[in-house]
């Protein structure tokens, strides 16, 4: 991350984050259902992943605000279009008593996802041991 970015007070950084990620949210689990609907599931799961990887990969190579600012829109749009496909195909695969089961299996992950990469960046786990290093975070 450049140093004009990181040099930004935090709450601008958490406002440019979320301004560029819930319109994104909106927009991706949208178009993902409907392309869920036309498509396929499972395509537009895989593919809804996909995007949000390489969003979220490209974010780490951003050089100006603006730049950052699509980037998570990118991986907004990915990160929905990915839950509402997995939501969706896990509700429809499962039976009717094991539905709720099923969505909250995937929803509790997904948080716990979270919370294990806020635990790694803070104590740095295992990083130096993959021969990574512990950054300065941005948010």
């Amino acid at each position: 991350m450049p140093s004009a970015i990181l040099s930004l007070p935090r709450s601008y950084l958490i406002i440019i984050y979320f301004i560029g990620r819930w319109p994104a949210c909106y927009s991706g689990g949208f178009c993902g259902g409907i392309l869920g609907d036309t498509k396929g599931r499972k395509s537009i799961l895989f593919g809804s992943i996909l995007l949000y990887s390489l969003a979220n990969i490209a974010n780490a190579f951003v050089t100006s605000i603006p730049a950052y600012q699509v980037i998570r829109f990118i991986a907004g749009v990915g990160l929905a279009g990915e839950l509402g496909a997995a939501i969706t195909l896990v509700a429809e695969t499962m039976t009717k008593e094991k539905r709720g089961y099923g969505t909250m299996i995937v929803v509790t992950l997904g948080a716990l996802g979270a919370v294990f990469a806020a635990v790694l960046k803070k104590y740095g786990g295992m990083l130096p041991f993959w021969g990574l290093k512990t950054g300065r975070s941005v948010i």
